[in-house]
């Protein structure tokens, strides 16, 4: 049956299942990104010179490695909702970029007090 607004789902439930779907168009493209590279680090192509060749194959690969970082957060993200999150994009997520070096946990440097003009460096962004 539905629900007031009409949805048989709530909304933490639409928003897993958005998430679900982002996740799933992410793969697509990784593998896309993963086969084009492949398949243009095993061919020449007659009507490109060397240094573009090489500088696609670059971005390909930089492309597929955001890819995979950017999957990373899927889970951090569907374990840190809360009910009060309306979109999967504005979920603040907590970490530890390196977990075995400092026991310290991170932010996202939007969610923190700013310190005059400029970002922190060492403080991540998502």
């Amino acid at each position: 049956m539905p629900n007031d607004d009409g949805y048989r789902t709530t909304p933490e439930e639409r928003l897993l299942i958005s998430l679900d779907h982002f996740k799933d168009w992410s793969n697509y493209l990784l593998v896309t990104s993963i086969a084009v590279a492949a398949w243009l680090a095993t061919n020449k192509i007659p009507d490109i010179n060397e240094a573009a060749h090489l500088v696609s194959l670059g971005l390909l690969v930089a492309s597929a490695g955001y890819g995979i970082l950017t999957l990373s957060f899927v889970p951090l993200i569907a374990q840190q909702m809360k009910p009060s999150d309306i979109s999967i994009y504005n979920v603040e997520v907590r970490y530890n970029r390196l977990p075995f070096a400092t026991g310290e946990e991170r932010a996202p440097s939007s969610t923190r007090a700013p310190k005059g003009r400029g970002r922190s460096s060492s403080t991540p962004t998502i």
